[in-house]
């Protein structure tokens, strides 16, 4: 880092505030070979996307759960920027798999997406993509696998939930490494974990010698929580 003549360090850039998107920002303008300090007044770090050991150990809340308020203005949901409401599920989970597979041809990609899945929300859309675009992300980045496949069929009603609902199973499973014992899921697959568990669904992750399966069961009628959506100004 640059000092000044007062021998006190000095960054070319300073970015105010911890959050995720200032911390990728902050990500970006380093790699770009600028000298850069982060100023968070919270002793964590990632703001809206913290969760956190508020009570008992081992037990994670979602501390900034109000951002999901802001979460349903976002151009993503608001304007459908993913293409699920032109495309459909099939298509935009075609086009997403491309993607990943142009830009990692020494990963082979299976996909099996089953016809007779049924009527699916919008919610459910968004949150199977989420999942799948979530579970591929760590495969490339940590597994160590040559090949993944990703599965959506429909699912019988899993035990403990409403019975009155039709699932949807989303899977994901690589040939990887697998994760060590005493691993601990990211913010990104413990964040989808609770929204699923918001919306009536379960996520699991299993991992062994054969590599790391992330099974969701989303309700085929999700709807964003009434306590999330945006109240009425």
């Amino acid at each position: 880092m640059p000092s000044s003549s007062t021998n006190r360090p000095v960054s070319d850039v300073i970015v105010v505030g911890g959050g995720h998107n200032a911390l990728v920002c902050a990500a970006y303008l380093a790699e770009a070979g600028l000298s850069v300090t982060v100023l968070e007044g919270r002793d964590v770090i990632g703001g809206n996307t913290v969760t956190e050991e508020l009570t008992l150990p081992g037990h994670l809340h979602d501390s900034c759960s109000s951002a999901h308020v802001l979460l349903q203005s976002n151009p993503v949901i608001r304007d459908d920027e993913l293409g699920l409401a032109e495309l459909g599920l099939r298509e935009a989970l075609g086009a997403l798999l491309r993607l990943w597979g142009e830009s990692h041809p020494d990963m082979a990609i299976e996909t099996t997406i089953s016809p007779s899945l049924g009527e699916t929300g919008e919610t459910s859309e968004l949150t199977i993509y989420r999942v799948i675009q979530e579970a591929l992300t760590n495969v490339f980045r940590h597994a160590g696998a040559t090949s993944v496949n990703v599965s959506v069929e429909p699912a019988e009603q899993p035990t403990g939930l409403r019975a009155d609902r039709s699932f949807a199973r989303v899977r994901v499973c690589d040939n990887g490494s697998g994760m060590k014992p005493d691993h601990k899921l990211g913010f990104g697959l413990t964040g989808m974990r609770e929204r699923i568990l918001a919306l009536g669904g379960t996520l699991s992750v299993a991992s062994g010698d054969g590599g790391v399966t992330v099974e969701a069961m989303v309700p085929n009628d999700a709807r964003v929580p009434v306590s999330r959506q945006q109240s009425p100004a």
